[in-house]
C-alpha cells in the first residue's frame, strides 16, 4: 500500500504521466512545482491540504527551468510572496516586454508571428479567420498561449484591446487560475469579472478549501 494519500496519487498521475506517482511524490519540491505550473484549482487545493505554505515556497525558489509559463510564475510569486517578481523566472521563459501600444497590423495583412500564434492556439480554425476576430484571438492567446504566443500578441495589440477581449471572454475557454491571473494583470483584481460558466444553471467551480491557498489576491 502506498504511503501517500490517494488524492495525492491521483494528482501526481495527472501532472506527470511519465513518472510513477510514488516516485514523483518522493521529491516534494518537484511535485509541488509540477502542481503549481500545470494544475487547476482542484488539484492545487488537494496539494495545499497536504503540504504547508513553506513547502510551496521552498519548491518555488528551487523551481527547474522550462516548466512554468510566465503567467503562472508571476501568479505564484504573488500568492506565495506577495510580489510577481520575487524571483526571476527560471531560464527558458523570459519576462514579457511590450513593444507596441496600438494595433500595428493592417486589415487582412497579419504579421507572420501572429499567424504562427493563431495556428498554435486554435489549430482547427484558419489563422486569418481567427485573427479577424480580435477578441476571440486574444482570449485564445490568454487562455492557451505559450510565452511565445503571448509575447507576439503583446507586440501587436494594446492593453485596452486585451481588456476588451477579457470582458467578452467566451465560457469554457479559461481555467480558474488563468482567469484570475489575467484579471489581476489587466485590471489589478482577480475578481474583476465572474468566471465565465458554460452552463449558467450549473454552479461555478468549487472554491479552495480551508487551507492557506486562496484564489483571490
Amino acid at each position: 500500500m502506498s504511503q501517500f494519500h490517494p488524492d495525492l496519487i491521483a494528482v501526481a498521475r495527472a501532472v506527470n504521466r511519465d513518472t510513477e506517482p510514488e516516485e514523483l511524490l518522493a521529491d516534494s519540491g518537484i511535485f509541488l512545482n509540477q502542481v503549481m505550473a500545470r494544475c487547476e484549482l482542484k488539484e492545487v487545493c488537494i496539494a495545499q491540504h497536504h503540504f504547508t505554505k513553506e513547502q510551496f515556497q521552498s519548491a518555488y525558489v528551487k523551481a527547474p527551468p522550462d516548466l512554468y509559463f510566465p503567467p503562472r510564475w508571476e501568479y505564484w510569486g504573488i500568492k506565495l510572496f506577495g510580489v510577481p517578481d520575487y524571483k526571476p523566472p527560471p531560464a527558458g521563459y523570459p519576462k514579457y516586454a511590450r513593444t507596441a501600444t496600438t494595433p500595428a497590423v493592417p486589415e487582412k495583412e497579419f504579421h507572420p508571428d501572429l499567424i504562427a500564434a493563431a495556428h498554435r492556439v486554435n489549430w482547427y480554425t484558419e489563422a486569418e479567420e481567427l485573427l479577424a476576430d480580435t477578441d476571440l484571438f486574444l482570449n485564445e492567446v490568454m487562455a492557451r498561449g505559450r510565452p511565445k504566443e503571448i509575447q507576439a500578441a503583446l507586440n501587436h495589440y494594446s492593453t485596452e484591446q486585451f481588456q476588451s477581449a477579457y470582458e467578452f471572454a467566451p465560457p469554457g475557454l479559461y481555467g480558474p487560475v488563468t482567469w484570475a491571473y489575467w484579471g489581476l494583470m489587466l485590471f489589478g483584481n482577480t475578481k474583476h469579472k465572474p468566471f465565465p460558466i458554460r452552463f449558467p444553471s450549473h454552479p461555478p467551480p468549487p472554491g479552495p478549501g480551508k487551507g492557506w491557498c486562496k484564489l483571490s489576491a
